[in-house]
């Protein structure tokens, strides 16, 4: 299971980075090396959401946190929360189609990781430290209200019918081209 998530998030963030080359003709400099084993940590200290929008604003925040990737932590996480709630029949607005939806967000949520957030300590639960912990409970709050302003039509109450074990683990038996098309 281990293995399906990491070839399946590597997909995504490979994804993204083909969608930069495309768009922008510029290669991603990479700032630090791909890091799988802290997408085994999410993935095993996640713990699921009884509503949908909670479940996934868990997801955006924690997989931006972890910074596994070289670059492009966050369209990754978009695209891969947008996958979950795609399958689930809900539609976004996607960063290309409205771009000032997203700078907000993204100007918070790096100024966390910036000054008061260390991504190295996101799941341990011995480290006490109080502006880390602020930053972490800001961060999702911020990623929950990205998700009010980007998903189409109200969805608060929905309740979560897929864990993240059971969605990874769906998607991972598709053909990896099939999840880009």
């Amino acid at each position: 299971m281990r293995e399906d998530l990491r070839g399946l998030v590597k997909w995504f963030f490979l994804k993204q980075v083909n969608n930069i080359l495309k768009k922008q003709r510029v290669l991603l400099t990479p700032y630090k090396s791909f890091e799988p084993k802290k997408l085994v940590n999410l993935y095993q200290n996640f713990q699921d959401e009884e509503y949908l929008l909670d479940q996934c604003a868990e997801l955006l925040s924690k997989m931006i946190l972890v910074q596994a990737f070289p670059n492009a932590n966050h369209r990754t996480a978009f695209f891969l929360v947008g996958s979950y709630l795609s399958k689930h029949g809900i539609r976004t607005i996607k960063f290309e189609d409205d771009p000032g939806r997203y700078q907000e967000f993204y100007k918070k949520s790096k100024g966390l990781l910036e000054t008061d957030i260390d991504h190295m300590h996101i799941f341990d639960k011995n480290y006490l430290d109080a502006i880390h912990m602020t930053g972490i409970d800001d961060h999702l709050e911020a990623a929950r209200k990205q998700l009010e302003l980007i998903i189409i039509g109200d969805q608060s109450g929905i309740k979560t019918e897929e864990s993240l074990q059971s969605f990874t683990k769906s998607l991972s038996q598709l053909s990896p081209m099939a999840l880009f098309e």
